[in-house]
């Protein structure tokens, strides 16, 4: 579920980006945002990736993105939460990756993606996976 804070926020941080209404206009278009049940019918999740090995990476849904990135299937402002599963549908865990970061290609070792932080231009980088103890 999406709080009502949360809803604020994309609303605010929307039309920030998106409207070019001002004034009495501005303020009815955010009340017509706030009204809708757009977060009612929010996806379970904003990017699957299947990754070499066959397990299956489900990235959860954040209001903020589609604000910011104007979709919540594009690259995450924040940090973004992948819960993984194995070949046979179990839930293995959970994955944190870093903000502005898009994976491309997982492997069993590896995470390879965009990422956009920093100087606004799009690098390509590598993180090593690991097992915790």
């Amino acid at each position: 579920p999406v709080s009502g804070k949360d809803w604020e926020e994309w609303t605010d941080e929307w039309l920030k980006r998106w409207s070019t209404k001002t004034g009495a206009e501005l303020a009815k278009e955010r009340q017509e945002l706030l009204d809708d049940d757009y977060m009612d019918v929010l996806p379970a999740f904003s990017a699957v990736v299947l990754d070499n090995t066959g397990k299956l990476w489900v990235r959860a849904p954040k209001t903020i993105d589609g604000a910011v990135a104007g979709s919540l299937n594009d690259y995450p402002i924040g940090p973004s939460n992948w819960s993984v599963f194995s070949n046979a549908g179990i839930w293995m865990g959970d994955v944190v990756m870093p903000s502005k970061f898009e994976p491309t290609d997982i492997g069993a070792d590896y995470v390879l993606g965009i990422s956009r932080e920093g100087d606004k231009v799009p690098k390509v980088v590598r993180y090593k996976l690991g097992t915790t103890p």
